[in-house]
């Protein structure tokens, strides 16, 4: 079965590698717009696409200048690039001025409605009754300038008030002037030419990017034109210039972040083959990633790829996870799978789960990276499960114990007492730090200071700026009216309030349509203004001055009556203004929406308050919104954390029960602790930082399950693959904190220092305090059931007997096989090696259920024992013999039992069986119900159990004194100690290596006296106890072979108990991983 669905995996690997070869034949392409980072929020359909007109028509605006001390050589230059801008389709240049063409244009277009446009000054001076200053404005014109007016021009607009509407209009970069069909300047004697337009295509788009970017390259052009220096100005070269970084350091990341793994997996394993599994396990992970989100996404953003790439160093753990397994005790490729499948896959699972709560965020990015990094994972759990046990042929290293005592020296500074004091004082020291970096925590949400943008662009910027004046800023104001009419009388109240500040430097100058086009009530207010206050007192003089015909003039009726230009005329495709189009939104449902654009804001609070009273007229600052969403959205992903660790509490309790919440106290200090030490260096918490705590928490729990997941000796195994995989995980998120991009720099920093923290803390999952019994050790096992329940039972029995209580216990015993899935997968795990030792089939529910229902009826016979002896039926008694021979000749001795069969039987029927006094050694607190109802029944039954976690000194000689007077003392053989993990040895047990306490041995040596063992089976209706001599005499240790002697004796112990447990399999009640 497993090499079925490895093979339908390869079918799934293949498929994503033919479809990422079928995109790379048609082309990738990668987005690298950084707001496609930013929150996209819900808002007024109005603002947003206002903000997104806006924001697109910046962003394709380019401006090129082109300096040189020779004129001729400037106006040269402009006109090839501009020329070959227009050939190659990439820019639509436009002069950028009102040169003569334009102007003459303009003139058709607005003349016929010229006795409605009055320029603002002019309109303020009919208004003051200053009438007699336009007539002499007028006069100085037409007498100062020679051709400045012709006759028909005269009398047909006597008072020149069309060229000063004209005049009036807000030219951009008006600093520049018309030279030869050419804006230029001149300063510092450089003749400067501009070329601007806007781009054909989106300036984020790679294509358009890297044509442009060839078009203008620097050095073709001084070496084609030498002495002509170029400026540029224009989001797209903010974005090639991003995406060159971006794919540099994206490429560096990953090249630096696999050859560090390279080399640590080398260095580690000294052997190819741990290398080439990871690298497998690397590769099929990202390559699986790269599909899947091509496939659902279209396009990939050069962002989402940059972190995707430092998934290199999370992938790889769960590869390092099962590699280092080679170091522990020997196993074949399939046994070190099931030693950490539990751990790999509850961790996967875990860190699937923090980085799927990124799609909670409303960031088209931060979907993608969650797409991207969860399908890699879940391909690098697959890979390791389901490839690595079948291609895996690695020989046992010989540098292994070295490496061992690496995790062991890592283990020993949680476990060892020695450090308890060095462990408090750097706890305290951490604790400290973190204090003392609350107060200067503060967060950052501006958005400009998460992009790094090019030093040098920015220095061009400046410069053009410096020449030609502001262009159009960022900031807009939005206004709706019902119709055109009323947007056009509500941006002229708002072209009321923004002069003030024109003139008070507050705002250098903004774009309204309504300057462009007066509303048509304005145009009749104009008519009539120039009707009353200067045609009628003052047009008669002024003609006969200028020795003009006073020519026919409408009446007021047709002045009322009069049409009206309107937006539509002006903003038409082919027109002379056709690129003020965006400042007329059209109707966005329902409602005319125009925009007003401001140019070189100076004070932000005083031109927001400028929409005050306005109906309708909102002020925009495109990048405060994103700095406060992202405010918002910081607040958001730290619930985003508390989200993920609350979808983590099922799967930790479901594999370890309440106990399983441990799990998370690591991870969540590591992201308590993080923001307080970066605070501490200084550094601002941003939304970045917050949703990198996310992944920290996910990762860190990762680190916590594979320790809780080892036991004995296998926690030096782990901690070495936890330590390898926190160096594989700090090489790629270290990287990210190299970054020039301040989002990536933060995101990588909080995550290198909440790993290391995670790694640090990640021991505390262990269930036990330092010195204590290991998670999943027997003596942490706590037995199940209430006392009351064990009472009613124990009260059945003595009305219905044992066959009313079994019948009971069948309806039972199905709860909790059902519902204590730990000790489930215990037992099957040992009833299928016990088959696979035989030879047989693997186990099934049922075998797993009547194993549970065995224990459930030695429990039972135990109460028996203790309440009625004679009920117990038959014992047989098999190899006593010697046993009774000790016993009567006054001797005391060993009795080693175990845990298979009823070795209470033999507590119950001592008399009867030595005739002398029989000590048990036990440790029963883990089953604190069920020794309190033997003491209800029998109050003796603790009177000759000494209870010990540890055999010290004293308890040793206090049981040689018990010996000496022909007592014995009985003690189970197949469970560790408590507290040491330094007195067992690992030898094989039904085939695979198990640990079994070298206590037992020890003792029998320092007694001095005969050592037996005892395994009691039920058979039939009664009880066979089998007795075998396992030192006649006394045990020998010799000191220079201790351990040998010891690691035989275990073993020798451990081949009779496998002997007997192949005879009675379901009697076996070490419901825990024996062979950890």
């Amino acid at each position: 079965m497993s090499r079925l669905f490895a093979l339908a995996w390869l079918a799934v690997v293949l498929l994503a590698g033919a479809h990422l070869v079928w995109r790379a034949a048609e082309g990738l392409h990668f987005q690298t717009d950084l707001t496609a980072l930013l929150p996209r929020e819900e808002r007024d359909p109005a603002l947003q696409r206002a903000n997104d007109v806006v924001t697109n028509g910046l962003a394709k605006h380019v401006v090129l200048l082109f300096g040189a001390d020779d004129r001729e050589k400037a106006r040269a230059a402009a006109a090839d690039i501009a020329g070959r801008l227009a050939a190659e389709g990439l820019v639509s240049v436009a002069t950028g001025g009102l040169d003569k063409n334009r102007l003459q244009s303009l003139g058709r277009l607005y003349f016929p409605y010229r006795r409605g446009l009055l320029s603002e000054d002019d309109r303020r001076r009919l208004l003051d009754g200053r009438a007699g200053d336009i007539a002499n404005r007028a006069l100085s014109q037409i007498y100062g300038f020679v051709g400045m007016a012709d006759a028909r021009l005269l009398r047909q607009d006597p008072f020149l008030l069309m060229p000063a509407f004209f005049s009036s209009l807000p030219i951009p970069m008006s600093r520049l002037a018309v030279d030869d069909g050419m804006m230029s300047l001149q300063q510092d004697g450089m003749t400067w030419v501009m070329v601007a337009g806007q781009l054909n295509g989106g300036p984020y788009a790679l294509d358009v990017q890297r044509r442009l970017a060839a078009l203008l390259d620097e050095g073709s052009l001084r070496a084609a034109r030498p002495g002509v220096e170029l400026l540029r100005l224009g989001a797209v070269f903010y974005a090639r210039a991003g995406a060159e970084q971006a794919m540099s350091e994206t490429s560096e990341i990953g090249l630096l972040s696999t050859l560090g793994t390279i080399l640590l997996v080398l260095l580690v394993f000294r052997a190819l083959s741990a290398l080439w599994l990871s690298l497998l396990v690397i590769g099929t992970g990202v390559m699986t990633a790269l599909s899947a989100s091509l496939w659902l996404f279209g396009e990939l953003h050069v962002g989402a790829l940059l972190f995707g790439v430092s998934l290199i160093g999370v992938a790889v753990d769960y590869s390092l996870q099962y590699c280092t397994e080679i170091f522990g005790a020997p196993a074949s490729p399939a046994l070190r799978l099931r030693r950490v499948r539990a751990g790999v896959t509850l961790g996967a699972a875990t860190t699937v789960i923090g980085y799927l709560t990124l799609f909670f965020a409303p960031f088209p990015g931060l979907h993608q990276i969650a797409i991207f990094s969860a399908v890699g994972l879940v391909a690098a759990w697959a890979t390791v499960i389901l490839w690595l046990p079948l291609l895996d042929r690695s020989a046992v290293p010989r540098h292994g114990r070295r490496l061992l005592a690496f995790g062991a020296g890592l283990a020993s500074l949680w476990e060892d007492r020695r450090y308890r004091r060095p462990r408090r004082a750097a706890a305290i020291l951490l604790g400290v730090a973190a204090l003392a970096g609350v107060p200067r925590f503060h967060v950052d949400d501006d958005v400009r200071h998460m992009q790094a943008l090019s030093p040098d662009l920015r220095v061009q910027q400046e410069h053009i700026l410096r020449l030609i004046g502001d262009t159009a800023g960022s900031r807009f104001f939005v206004i709706e009216a019902a119709d055109e009419e009323g947007a056009l009388e509500r941006e002229e109240a708002l072209a009321d309030a923004l002069r003030p500040l024109v003139a008070d430097g507050a705002l250098r100058n903004f774009q309204a349509l309504a300057r462009y086009v007066p509303s048509a009530a304005r145009q009749r207010d104009n008519r009539r203004l120039l009707r009353r206050l200067l045609e009628e007192p003052l047009l008669e003089g002024h003609l006969r001055q200028l020795q003009l015909e006073l020519p026919p003039m409408p009446t007021a009726d047709q002045d009322e009556a009069g049409p009206a230009l309107t937006p539509s005329q002006v903003l038409s495709g082919d027109g002379p203004l056709a690129s003020l189009a965006m400042l007329d939104m059209g109707r966005v449902n329902g409602v005319v929406t125009h925009v007003v654009t401001l140019e070189g804001v100076a004070d932000v609070e005083r031109v927001a308050r400028a929409a005050g009273g306005l109906e309708d007229v909102r002020f925009v600052d495109p990048t405060e919104s994103f700095t406060l969403l992202l405010g918002k959205y910081r607040y958001r992903a730290l619930l985003l954390t508390g989200l993920s660790a609350v979808l983590m509490v099922p799967l930790v309790m479901g594999r370890h029960g309440v106990g399983g919440l441990r799990l998370l106290v690591p991870p969540l200090l590591a992201v308590i602790l993080t923001p307080a030490l970066r605070a501490l260096g200084g550094a601002a918490f941003t939304f970045f930082d917050a949703m990198a705590l996310v992944l920290v928490l996910s990762v860190g729990v990762d680190y916590a399950v594979f320790c809780a997941e080892s036991r004995g000796e296998r926690r030096q195994v782990t901690l070495l693959a936890v330590a390898l995989a926190a160096c594989t995980a700090l090489m790629s998120f270290g990287m990210l904190a190299l970054s020039g991009v301040a989002a990536v720099h933060a995101f990588g920093s909080t995550m290198s220092l909440g790993i290391l923290l995670a790694f640090i803390l990640a021991p505390m999952a262990w269930a036990d305090e330092p010195g204590g019994p290991a998670d999943g050790h027997w003596a942490r096992l706590a037995e199940r059931g209430t006392w009351l329940g064990m009472r009613l039972i124990l009260l059945l029995y003595r009305i219905a007997g044992r066959r009313g209580c079994v019948f009971l216990l069948w309806l039972i015993v199905p709860y909790f096989y059902l519902t204590d899935g730990r000790r489930r997968r215990h037992s099957l795990d040992f009833l299928g090696r016990v088959r696979a030792f035989r030879g047989e089939k693997p186990p099934g529910w049922r075998d797993g259920l009547i194993h549970f229902m065995s224990f459930a009826e030695k429990a039972l016979d135990t109460v028996i024992a203790w309440s009625a002896p004679q009920r117990t039926g038959a014992i047989r008694m098999v190899g006593a013999e010697a046993i009774r021979q000790v016993a009567a000749e006054g001797r005391g001795g060993l009795l080693i039992v175990s845990h298979l069969g009823n070795a209470d039987m033999c507590r119950a029927h001592q008399a009867k069986l030595f005739g002398r006094p029989l000590n048990v050694l036990l440790h029963t607190r883990h089953a604190v119900h069920y020794n309190r109802i033997l003491r209800a029944i029998h109050p003796d039954v603790e009177a000759r159990t000494i209870q010990v976690t540890e055999i010290g000194p004293e308890t040793a000689i206090d049981l040689k004194e018990r010996v000496e007077r022909g007592e014995w003392i009985a003690i189970a053989g197949d469970r560790i100690p408590v507290l040491s993990r330094t007195r067992i040895s690992r030898v094989s047990f039904l085939g695979h290596p198990a640990a079994f306490s070298q206590g037992p041995f020890i003792l029998g040596a320092l007694m001095d006296c005969p050592v037996h063992l005892m395994f009691c089976l039920r058979e039939g209706a009664g009880f066979s106890m089998y007795f075998e001599t396992f030192a006649e005499r006394r045990l020998e240790i010799q000191r220079k072979s201790r351990e040998q002697i010891l690691g035989d004796m275990c073993q020798s112990y451990a081949h009779i108990l496998e002997r007997y447990c192949l005879k009675a399999p379901s009697q076996w009640y070490n419901f825990f991983d024996f062979w950890a």
